[in-house]
C-alpha cells in the first residue's frame, strides 16, 4: 500500500472498508501511521462485515497493539448498521470487549 503522509493532514480508517477494498487492515494502519486520527470498528467472519465485536473473527488486542504501535490515540468509533444486531445488549457487550482489549493493550 502507497500512503503519502502530508503533514497537517489527517486521515480516519476504517478496518471493514480496508477489507471490501482487498487490503489487509494492518497494512493500511502501518502505512498511515501518525496520519491515523479515527478509527471506526465492527467485527467479520467469512461471510458477513460490520457484525458486533465478538461476533466474528477479528482479533482486537493484535489490532489495538497495532494502533499502539503507531501513536494511535484517538478515538474508536463502534460502527453497526441496524440491521447487524438484534438487542441492545449486544451494543453494550461489544463495548465492555473493546474496552477490556484496549486496556490489556494499554494504549495511549
Amino acid at each position: 500500500i502507497r500512503v503519502r503522509v502530508v503533514p497537517g493532514v489527517f486521515a480516519p480508517t476504517e478496518p471493514k472498508q480496508c477489507r471490501r477494498c482487498g487490503h489487509r487492515p494492518e497494512d493500511v494502519v502501518a502505512a498511515m501511521g501518525s496520519a491515523l486520527v479515527h478509527v471506526h470498528i465492527s467485527d467479520n467472519d467469512a461471510r458477513r462485515d460490520c457484525l458486533p465485536p465478538g461476533k466474528g473473527a477479528v482479533d482486537y488486542d493484535s489490532l489495538f497493539r497495532l494502533l499502539a504501535s503507531v501513536g494511535f490515540d484517538g478515538p474508536i468509533v463502534l460502527e453497526l448498521y441496524r440491521t447487524n444486531f438484534e438487542r441492545e445488549s449486544e451494543l453494550a457487550d461489544a463495548k465492555r470487549l473493546l474496552e477490556d482489549a484496549v486496556s490489556r493493550v494499554k494504549m495511549p
